[in-house]
């Protein structure tokens, strides 16, 4: 279990009024949703890309993910796959400057993707990253 409570999060002033918890139902929607694309789709139509940032530094983290292909105003689903728990940021990059509050090393697995699904990161909990597109 993540030792990550997303509640955890009001206590950083700059992000406490800028996510809001997802529902059980809207967690299972967006683990099936992403599921079914990463196991479903043709290479052809999707990039992946694999990162190891176990000895990256935080700033290296940051520029890492701010890198992708994602709008840093775009909402984002923050999933925490085996605790079935999820939140929605309503800017990645706010997601990214505080992704040290959000993710523990060696314990927790999480995807992070927009509300349609066009692009997903999956972070496991041996700190590797795989970033999804869909053309």
């Amino acid at each position: 279990m993540s030792p990550f409570i997303p509640e955890e999060l009001d206590s950083i002033a700059e992000i406490a009024s800028e996510y809001c918890i997802l529902s059980s139902d809207r967690v299972m929607e967006r683990i099936r949703g992403i599921r079914e694309l990463i196991d479903h789709i043709s290479i052809v139509d999707m990039h992946r890309y694999l990162y190891d940032f176990s000895q990256y530094r935080p700033e290296e983290i940051h520029n890492t993910l701010m890198s992708f292909d994602v709008d840093a105003d775009e909402a984002v689903n923050v999933i925490w796959v085996s605790d079935r728990k999820g939140i929605r940021v309503n800017h990645y990059k706010l997601l990214v400057t505080h992704f040290e509050d959000m993710y523990y090393a060696g314990c927790d697995d999480i995807w992070l993707t927009n509300d349609i699904i066009s692009w997903i990161i999956e972070i496991n909990h041996e700190e590797v990253l795989w970033f999804y597109s869909v053309r």
